[in-house]
């Protein structure tokens, strides 16, 4: 994908503002390295320390049902290993496809 974005013509960016421009794409690039998935461990990490900090606040998870990032990726790969992937090719598959191949075909002598 290609972007071209336009010039602008504006004053010259002053200190303080060259510093929260830069500060701001830092973030948001940051923030663009990581999926959903991977910012839900973040935050599941930022929860684990209060925690263990207390200052986590308990009304905060009352009623919720937690399913952790981790819980995730262990059911991720438990399905992926009962996966059994199906054969490319089956008996009655090859001989269609030989039979459409040869539809196009016109000998010409």
């Amino acid at each position: 994908m290609c972007l071209l974005r336009l010039p602008r013509i504006t004053q010259p960016l002053e200190k303080e503002e060259e510093e929260v421009a830069a500060l701001m794409e830092q973030i948001e690039l940051e923030k663009s390295l990581y999926s959903d998935h991977e910012m839900r461990k973040l935050e599941e990490e930022e929860q684990l320390k209060r925690k263990m900090e207390s200052l986590y606040d308990e009304d905060e998870a009352r009623g919720k049902t937690v399913i952790m990032a981790q819980d995730l990726e262990e059911k991720w790969e438990q399905k992926f290993l009962q996966f059994k992937a199906a054969p490319r090719i089956t008996g009655t598959s090859w001989s269609s496809c030989r039979r459409k191949a040869f539809l196009g075909l016109s000998f010409l002598f």
